[in-house]
């Protein structure tokens, strides 16, 4: 009783730094795993909100005791307190562009005899693992890991977790641009969040049906639908959501001959993402600027931002989501064909050596 009663007196001690070295010494391996694995949790309800920046920055502090104590969750093997903490830890290790890690503690966790039982918390993780999978573009990877979480959904009946696999697999359909089954799943989990009175829930099935109408080319169900994910994020305050959504209803603007428009989200999206310190999203951003330098017939411009997309994502480690990809190939297309493949080419080439701000701030400049 006097550990649980500790608990936040500690958790507060360590994300500090105001452990002295002889109270440090007194606390046990077990005791500072269980107490990260609540910093880790508590800066994962966080993420979002007010103390998304300070949680972000306290758990990279912390990230390398974060991880021995996940590593000693491993070798004794607490399979239950290792899957929640490689379940929010996650997040933040694609945050820092450590999605390669991220992967390698999904497998090991996964891999605990213990924690092979058919449970919600592990289907979860497969979930999550698959996703990673997925922006890695290990497709079979991700096919294997959300099969299993979508078997262990149906064996409990766990309708919540059935619905999430089914977007797992939707995702994976997207990418081979199989409609009919994106739309199968898609519908299915959407009928299970609404049975369930879950309208945050709604919101992957909504988004992936977005996608697919906008690589369908079918701009206004696509912007029906962003527009729906997109109020509800922001009644939620999920900053996030609302800035990715923002982007994607861009990319719909732009393919109705609307760069001008589309600029203005890019650019809000990109404010958002500043904010949230989200390596990701910025990355993702410059493939908007990219596409709006081309329907601009600013090619160079373009061909450049193409090429410091290059890096960013190669630095990530990912690779574009699907709707993202093929708008990648129908804009970089046309500024290929107004500069020449090669001179294009060799733009390219040169923006490779930009960063992530200096490909931004060439997006940015005529905004």
């Amino acid at each position: 009783m006097r550990l649980l009663i500790a608990i936040p007196a500690l958790i507060t001690a360590i994300c500090l730094g105001n452990l002295t070295a002889a109270a440090q010494d007194a606390v046990t391996p077990e005791q500072r795993a269980r107490e990260h694995l609540l910093m880790v949790e508590q800066a994962y309800a966080e993420r979002q909100g007010a103390q998304a920046n300070s949680s972000r920055s306290r758990i990279k502090s912390n990230e390398q005791e974060l991880e021995h104590s996940l590593d000693w969750l491993v070798q004794n093997n607490q399979a239950e307190q290792a899957l929640r903490f490689v379940d929010a830890m996650s997040f933040f290790w694609v945050e820092f562009g450590e999605s390669q890690k991220s992967r390698q503690w999904f497998s090991q966790v996964l891999a605990m005899p213990s924690a092979a039982r058919p449970t919600t918390l592990r289907a979860r993780v497969l979930y999550d693992a698959g996703v990673l999978a997925f922006r890695q573009n290990d497709e079979a990877a991700s096919r294997t890991l959300n099969e299993e979480s979508l078997k262990i959904g149906r064996q409990l009946n766990d309708q919540p977790t059935i619905a999430t696999a089914l977007i797992g697999l939707s995702r994976i359909s997207l990418r081979n641009h199989d409609y009919a089954s994106v739309r199968r799943n898609a519908e299915e989990a959407l009928r299970i969040r609404q049975a369930l009175g879950e309208t945050r829930g709604e919101m992957s099935p909504i988004h992936i049906l977005a996608a697919a109408s906008r690589m369908e080319g079918d701009s206004t169900s696509a912007s029906k639908y962003y527009e729906l994910t997109l109020g509800i994020y922001g009644e939620s305050n999920d900053q996030s959501g609302v800035a990715g959504e923002l982007m994607n209803l861009a990319f719909v603007h732009l393919h109705e001959h609307d760069p001008e428009w589309a600029a203005r989200l890019f650019k809000e999206s990109v404010s958002i993402y500043r904010e949230l310190q989200s390596q990701e999203g910025l990355a993702w951003n410059i493939s908007g600027f990219a596409a709006v330098a081309a329907e601009r017939h600013d090619a160079a411009r373009a061909a450049r931002l193409y090429g410091a997309l290059d890096s960013a994502m190669s630095n990530l480690g990912m690779v574009l989501d699907p709707d993202d990809a093929l708008d990648l190939e129908r804009y970089s297309k046309m500024a290929r064909e107004q500069l020449g493949e090669t001179q294009f080419e060799t733009i390219r080439a040169q923006g490779r050596r930009m960063s992530v701000e200096e490909a931004l701030g060439l997006g940015l400049a005529r905004e």
